[in-house]
C-alpha cells in the first residue's frame, strides 16, 4: 500500500486519516476495485482464449479442405469460424 502523507498546516495526516476526515476513498478502496475488475476478465480472457483456439482450429481445417479441392466444406468450415468470431465478441 501507498503510504502518503497530507500536510494540514501544522499537523501531518497519514492517507487513511486524510481520505477519512477528507470522504475521499483510500487509495486501498481503489486497489480493491481493481482486484474485482482483474478477476472478473480473467474468465472473460479464458473464454477468449478458448474461442479464439476453436476459431484457429477451424481455419487450419478449411486450409486442409481447401488444399484437397473441397471448396464447399472449406468455405463453411470459414463461415463457422467467422461466427464464432462474432460469438467471442458478444
Amino acid at each position: 500500500m501507498v503510504n502518503l502523507h497530507m500536510t494540514n498546516r501544522d499537523n501531518i495526516l497519514s492517507e487513511e486519516e486524510y481520505c477519512h476526515y477528507s470522504g475521499l476513498p483510500s487509495v486501498t478502496f481503489y486497489e480493491n476495485i481493481e482486484k474485482e475488475n482483474m478477476q472478473e476478465k480473467e474468465s472473460k480472457t479464458n473464454w477468449h482464449f478458448q474461442i479464439s483456439l476453436a476459431k484457429s482450429f477451424l481455419r487450419i481445417i478449411a486450409g486442409g479442405v481447401l488444399c484437397g479441392g473441397l471448396f464447399l466444406i472449406a468455405g463453411i468450415l470459414l463461415i463457422a469460424a467467422e461466427v464464432l468470431g462474432i460469438v467471442e465478441e458478444l
